[in-house]
């Protein structure tokens, strides 16, 4: 049997109660009260250094030691001893980094093993066996002498741990300051960090605010309010005042009245700048997403790769200095994600991103492709019409898409917003502000 402890010294008193005759402990130093339970009269062997060194600084107590011989223990002087041991012939040994001491019973991290085949005691007791012609026996007189010896140290040894202590405050207060200045280094880094994130995310929702409001109204202002769905508490609706009407009848200024699709997702934008596609009923609107899977062939510069786009909004913005996700994948299930500063003046590139850690993972390609990211950069024309075109056109329903309840987008229950319809390149925009 072989067993691992942490701490080994109940192994040691169960051996020691049982030992029916000779018992052999190797610790280099010995201190605290272990080494007084495992003393059994003319039986107990300890083996130890016996140092002026190790007794002037107690790393070694040799009170402890003139003790043990007076309960008729053997001393033993075993030089440069090193290794951790108990060994009863009978029973099994224990080998490790623990000694017989205080701190290594009590607060030192140690780990040992017990032992207990007949093989490996043999073995070790014939190891064992071979250091006994450096070992010495202590007597009395010996253990006397070294009492005699490290008296006249006593006041320089506490001294030294003085100097010690001092030396190790002043490391620790140095260490400290550094840490401190550190954590200010990193804080004020950070402050900084976020004061950029939080220009770029302003600039970028100012762009597409300005951009939006720049786009002519084409139909009356409508009031409305953010009001409780009935049949779900979790989920709110937009709705329009009675004198308002609906969601998809618009009064042009022209006279004329301008008609939106039932149940078709329409592009919505907020006077903060923020963007999703709203779901419209007649009387109430109730989603709003904020990405959208694709069809295939749904932009024509990308034959044969799929599309899927993510509206940044608050703090996402702040993480990718954009308002827009794009990732391109194709029927291997390649290509790679951008970031793109989306207005209606026209789209700019950020960056590009690997794919851990951005959400709707399922999404993702497994691998990269930046052909789709290449092409971008080679064409302008992309970015400044086609996405924008796209992206602003009503659509229908295309599965897997994400987004929100209408009190997350709007504001909580009893916001009242205004409500213009615009329009950006014959596409009907809804532009949404809170009164």
């Amino acid at each position: 049997m072989v067993q691992i402890k942490e701490k080994i010294q109940g192994r040691w008193f169960s051996m020691a109660k049982k030992a029916s005759e000779q018992f052999f402990v190797y610790s280099p130093y010995l201190t605290g009260k272990t080494p007084l339970s495992l003393a059994r009269d003319g039986e107990t062997n300890f083996f130890t250094e016996f140092h002026v060194e190790l007794f002037s600084s107690r790393a070694s107590d040799i009170h402890l030691l003139k003790a043990l011989f007076k309960k008729g223990c053997s001393i033993y002087h075993l030089p440069n001893l090193h290794a951790k041991m108990v060994i009863d012939p009978h029973q099994g040994l224990t080998l490790g980094s623990q000694n017989a001491t205080y701190r290594g019973c009590g607060m030192n991290k140690e780990m040992s093993i017990f032992i207990d085949g007949k093989d490996e005691i043999a073995q070790a007791r014939e190891i064992a066996s071979r250091w006994l012609k450096d070992a010495k026996r202590l007597t009395l007189e010996d253990i006397d002498d070294m009492i005699e010896a490290i008296a006249p140290l006593e006041a320089a040894r506490i001294e030294y741990q003085r100097q010690c202590q001092k030396a190790q405050d002043d490391l620790k207060s140095k260490a400290l300051k550094r840490e401190a200045l550190a954590r200010r280094i990193a804080a004020q880094k950070e402050r900084e960090r976020q004061e950029a994130l939080s220009r770029s995310r302003l600039e970028t929702t100012a762009r597409m605010r300005q951009s939006v409001q720049s786009l002519s109204v084409i139909a009356n202002v409508k009031q409305g309010v953010v009001g409780l769905n009935p049949y779900s508490s979790s989920r709110g609706f937009v709705r329009f005042q009675k004198k308002s009407g609906d969601f998809l009848k618009w009064p042009a200024r022209n006279g004329r009245l301008i008609e939106l699709e039932h149940m078709i997702y329409h592009m919505v934008v907020l006077d903060s700048g923020q963007f999703g596609w709203l779901r419209l009923a007649s009387t109430r609107a109730t989603f709003v997403g904020d990405g959208v899977n694709w069809r295939a062939a749904t932009f024509p510069s990308f034959k044969g790769i799929r599309v899927y786009t993510h509206a940044l909004w608050g703090e996402e913005i702040e993480e990718y200095g954009a308002n827009l996700l794009i990732t391109f994948r194709d029927s291997n299930n390649h290509g790679c994600t951008v970031a793109v500063d989306f207005s209606f003046d026209g789209c700019k590139l950020i960056d590009v991103h690997k794919h851990d850690g951005l959400e709707h993972k399922r999404m993702h390609p497994a691998a990269e492709d930046y052909s789709a990211y290449e092409l971008l950069k080679r064409n302008p024309d992309i970015l400044e019409r086609e996405i924008p075109l796209r992206l602003s056109k009503p659509f229908n329903y295309e599965g897997h898409n994400t987004g929100y309840s209408a009190t997350e987008f709007f504001g909580e229950v009893g916001t009242r917003l205004q409500f213009e319809l615009r329009k950006f390149e014959g596409q009907p925009i809804i532009y949404a502000k809170s009164i």
